[in-house]
């Protein structure tokens, strides 16, 4: 009879056991960053912006920032950019820095402006290897000052691709 009561006690400790790792498992997501796609996808922002192509630009914005942005703000924000800045002709790609646990990576540019020389702006593009990126958020200077809603837990330091990139509007 014991015998019986331990081998239904070890089958249901067994049971709890899978429904625990497949609870744990199913919740458990896995973010996988493609910086080099990641890159391209900002290149082809920014490109598209040093052209004065804004619709193209605003095609890589994401749908989260699409909700507070419209493309009209968007066009007035650039141009008034271009009036406080001066017309800028190159970016160049600086550095990475992967957000953790968030489908989020953070790019650094050097943008080149014709009155005030060259600019860090910092760029928060949403997604991952998997969907492909867009451009979540852009901040002008060293600071992440990113939406609350980017949390940024003893991030490392950031990456440096082994090219450089150089973005213009040839």
């Amino acid at each position: 009879m014991t015998k019986i009561l331990r081998n239904k006690a070890l089958l249901n400790i067994r049971i709890i056991i899978f429904f625990l790792f497949f609870l744990i498992h199913s919740c458990v997501r896995i973010i996988y960053h493609d910086p080099e796609k990641a890159v391209d996808a900002c290149n082809i922002f920014l490109k598209a912006v040093i052209k004065e192509d804004y619709e193209t630009a605003y095609g890589y914005i994401s749908n989260s920032l699409k909700k507070d942005l419209t493309f009209e703000k968007f066009e007035i924000n650039l141009k008034n950019s271009r009036k406080y800045r001066g017309v800028f002709s190159k970016a160049v790609f600086d550095s990475y820095l992967p957000v953790p646990a968030k489908r989020a990576i953070q790019l650094y540019y050097y943008v080149d402006h014709k009155d005030a020389g060259d600019v860090l702006y910092h760029f928060v593009l949403e997604g991952d290897k998997e969907i492909g990126y867009k451009i979540g958020f852009v901040d002008i200077g060293n600071q992440v000052k990113s939406p609350s809603k980017m949390k940024y837990i003893n991030s490392p330091e950031r990456v440096k691709l082994d090219r450089e990139i150089i973005v213009t509007g040839d």
